[in-house]
């Protein structure tokens, strides 16, 4: 791969739309200057008595989540989804995976949302974001970034996940 930037020395008219698609936001580094939620302190509620808090520390984004059964902690983010109707973020977690957190921004209402909101979910169960059913390196970053590599060592259950461009290249 040449990467996305290669393509704009011959197709820059192509090269400038694909910049603002879909494809190119299919994955962004989470920073400040690039989400457009709302990372404000605020704490919205979610799930069964569980709370979010969306803030900036230390110049890094960062929800903290407070949950019933689970300890509370503060998650950085690493990368999000999304730049037209939601936007998703993932967490690094141990073993190099990266979690997708149980709250979204509604672009369009300003404002965060439960992503399961008909579907409360326990820490038990597998589909609790903090389980593998939303483990983002083994069911959503092979279709959000270009050349992925799920890199799974089942021998330590971890992850090497590697990529060659983030978001879907314009290649």
């Amino acid at each position: 791969y040449a990467g996305s930037a290669a393509c704009a020395e011959c197709h820059q008219q192509q090269y400038r739309k694909w910049q603002r698609s879909a494809h190119a936001f299919a994955l962004k580094a989470a920073e400040p200057a690039v989400t457009a939620a709302a990372f404000q302190g605020r704490t919205i509620g979610w799930g069964a008595d569980a709370e979010a808090t969306p803030r900036v520390a230390s110049g890094r984004l960062q929800i903290r989540i407070d949950e019933p059964g689970l300890p509370s902690a503060a998650y950085t983010l690493a990368y999000f989804f999304g730049n037209r109707a939601i936007e998703q973020h993932l967490a690094e977690f141990s073993g190099g995976r990266y979690q997708a957190l149980p709250v979204g921004y509604d672009l369009a209402a300003g404002e965060w949302f439960d992503l399961f909101p008909d579907d409360p979910r326990r820490p038990q169960d597998w589909g609790h974001w903090t389980n593998r059913a939303m483990t983002a390196n083994s069911e959503c970053l092979a279709c959000h970034t270009t050349a992925f590599d799920k890199g799974y060592d089942f021998s330590t259950d971890a992850y090497a996940t590697a990529w060659a461009e983030a978001g879907v290249g314009c290649e």
